[in-house]
């Protein structure tokens, strides 16, 4: 069974299809990365980020402005005698209106998906050109490069604190060595002078026990050598 649509419905449809080509072109995505080159997908699509976005401020400035229409003939209708049939043609008209851009904004989210799918295809292609390759290869080497630098640097820093730390341990050790030599040398010292106080004490005590002996001697032998002394006289 067939479906037969009135000549004007047909003509609204067949002139709403003709005006959504005409506002939102359609932008040819390739289905593979072989299929041609980004340059070409690019080239292939018509629609802009600035385009799009101007379109979807078009498409609700419209749709307020139907909506503001609608409301202001809904206020004319309930002054006249058949609210009803003038409600319902308002109605009829705010439907069709806000359908057609219903219609005209998929049309431009599909425009936009294409739009981005291309972008994203180029920013995909772009990854994998040589050239690409090879200036991330670039990137990486430096990178590498830098961070050995910065690397060698702290060891080098590293290596620099170490030895600073290590001389001035052998300063301390030093210092200590010498403190040490210098009181030993001073206790040594002390020694020496009580040793040689203690040998001149023993030496001035064999001195006087030496004198000593002498006069006792001395003093033996006179007692010995004296001559005897004279008899007393006889009493007459």
């Amino acid at each position: 069974m067939r479906l037969c649509l009135p000549a004007a419905v047909l003509a609204l449809l067949c002139g709403a299809a003709a005006q959504a080509q005409a506002q939102a072109p359609r932008a040819s995505v390739p289905t593979s990365t072989s299929a041609a080159p980004a340059s070409a997908a690019a080239s292939s699509s018509h629609v802009s980020e600035a385009w799009t976005r101007s379109e979807r401020e078009r498409i609700a400035s419209e749709r307020a402005h139907v909506e503001a229409r609608f409301s202001s003939e809904e206020t004319q209708c309930y002054r006249k005698f058949s609210v009803r049939d003038c409600l319902d043609e308002a109605k009829s008209t705010r439907r069709l209106a806000l359908s057609d851009l219903r219609r005209q904004e998929v049309s431009l989210n599909d425009a936009e998906r294409k739009r981005r799918g291309v972008e994203q295809f180029r920013r995909i292609e772009e990854r994998s050109s040589p050239q690409r390759q090879q200036r991330e290869a670039e990137a990486r080497a430096k990178a590498q490069t830098e961070q050995a630098t910065r690397d060698q640097r702290a060891r080098d820093k590293l290596l620099q604190r170490e030895d600073a730390g290590q001389r001035a341990a052998e300063r301390v050790q030093q210092d200590e060595r010498r403190r040490q030599a210098a009181g030993d040398n001073a206790a040594s010292r002390a020694r020496r002078v009580e040793t040689e106080a203690e040998s001149r004490s023993r030496y001035e005590q064999r001195l006087r026990a030496a004198e000593e002996r002498k006069a006792a001697r001395e003093k033996r032998q006179a007692t010995r050598t004296k001559p005897p002394a004279s008899a007393l006289p006889v009493p007459n």
